[in-house]
């Protein structure tokens, strides 16, 4: 469930509230499973997962009638969020509380081609986390002031420069500054770049839920310091017009990261464990993209895409591919409608590079898997029909039927040594159907 609310009286204040309130249930594993039956002590392999969050924010807004470019915001939010698992013999819980709150103030230098923002901010998580026996129980607080300049200038030049200090109650003082900025060569072209540094607390239960399908063990060698990165990235975007006076953009993208430390995820060590310990080495992800939207006739459009990921990290004392991660992906979207959109056409092709699987040589020969996932196409196609007050719509998922062969291993005893469920790189539901009706009010 969600709703939000705005209140915006005459004059000077604006207030907006939400709501959001989420509780889904997950059923698996082998037929005749039956949590409410048997517990988790069936004999039969089972995974449960409920989940149920409840969040609430809040924003209000003072405005300045007098001077419009001055205002000051206040934003607040809550969350409650709660997750019990079992895959298997693994019981998994966490109870997560959050706080969050900052105050901004608005206004310009001299003129508003110069503005800027000063503030400060609250951040406070509480996690209670176990899996089976072992608690990993942690409580931040992180109070911080933050400051940002914009400069816009008449003619070409956009730049944003930002600077915050945070003190976080388990790793001290992280200073996050940031530069955006972007450069119109030409009526038609314009470059844009961005550099910044940023921190993370890594939950690593919570974000490799996952490998607990499995019977791996889980091996936590140390204590986790802050993730941290650099960022750098850059952007050409140039606009065609052809011959039949319709615009056509095509853009570039390059963007890095630059890993000071980060909590390594290692499955390629030993076949029957995950290793979870702070990066010693190098690590890095660079993405290229390249991208061209048109509109070769009136409401036919068309978008290629072709992204190039190359995602490194030090794992066991080597620099590997990040696993389970695809090197390229290429899109391409067809889209026409009829005249006021009494009909519409839409496919998507989705071409998957790629991914580098954990090691698999120390398992029997029979559960061994290659060291890279083929690649594959995936298509998808919608046709809709629009009335005067609804609209009915069918489609197909996965044109190609493609499904990833033999994606668990050892299926046939899911308590033994070998099994594993967590090594999927592909789609595991093949070609479906659907239809439906949308109905709008207003």
């Amino acid at each position: 469930m969600l709703n939000r609310w705005k209140y915006n009286p005459e004059g000077n204040f604006r207030i907006q509230l939400g709501v959001n309130i989420m509780d889904e249930r997950r059923d698996g594993g082998q037929k005749g499973f039956d949590y409410e039956r048997d517990g988790e002590n069936s004999g039969i392999y089972g995974i449960l997962i409920r989940t149920r969050k409840y969040h609430g924010y809040g924003k209000a807004g003072l405005l300045f009638p007098a001077k419009p470019y001055q205002s000051i915001g206040f934003q607040s939010s809550a969350t409650w969020y709660s997750q019990e698992g079992l895959f298997g013999l693994n019981q998994y819980r966490v109870e997560q509380k959050s706080l969050y709150a900052n105050l901004i103030f608005q206004s310009i230098i001299n003129n508003t081609n110069h503005t800027y923002n000063i503030g400060t901010s609250l951040q406070y998580d509480d996690y209670r986390e176990t899996l089976n026996q072992d608690a990993f129980d942690r409580t931040e607080i992180v109070p911080g002031i933050f400051s940002q300049y914009s400069y816009a200038s008449p003619d070409r030049f956009n730049g944003i420069a930002g600077l915050r200090a945070d003190f976080n109650s388990l790793y001290g003082w992280l200073i996050t500054p940031r530069f955006h900025m972007r450069y119109i060569i030409s009526d038609h072209t314009s470059i844009r770049a961005s550099t910044g540094k940023g921190y993370r607390s890594a939950n690593v239960l919570s974000e490799n839920t996952g490998v607990l399908a499995s019977s791996r063990t889980l091996y936590f060698l140390e204590d986790f310091r802050i993730e941290k990165a650099w960022n750098y990235g850059i952007n050409l975007t140039h606009d065609l017009h052809v011959g039949n006076g319709r615009e056509t953009e095509a853009s570039l993208d390059l963007y890095r990261t630059d890993f000071q430390d980060r909590v390594v995820v290692d499955m390629d060590r030993d076949a029957g464990g995950v290793y979870f310990y702070n990066l010693d080495g190098k690590s890095y992800a660079t993405s290229f993209q390249a991208q061209v939207s048109m509109e070769p006739v009136e409401r036919f459009d068309i978008t290629l895409a072709y992204r190039f990921s190359d995602a490194k990290s030090t794992i066991n004392g080597d620099l590997k591919e990040v696993p389970l991660t695809s090197r390229y992906k290429g899109l391409l979207t067809l889209s026409y409608a009829t005249p006021f959109r009494k009909w519409a056409f839409d496919f998507t092709g989705q071409l998957n590079g790629q991914s580098r699987l954990p090691d698999t040589r120390m398992k029997p020969p029979e559960h061994r898997k290659d060291d890279y996932s083929p690649r594959y196409v995936i298509l998808h196609a919608q046709v809709s029909k629009r009335f005067k007050w609804f609209e009915i719509y069918a489609g197909a998922e996965n044109l190609t039927d493609f499904i990833q062969e033999d994606p668990i291993i050892a299926e046939n005893d899911p308590f033994g040594p070998d099994f594993d469920a967590s090594l999927v790189w592909g789609p595991l539901l093949g070609r479906r159907f659907y239809a439906g009706i949308r109905y709008t009010l207003e």
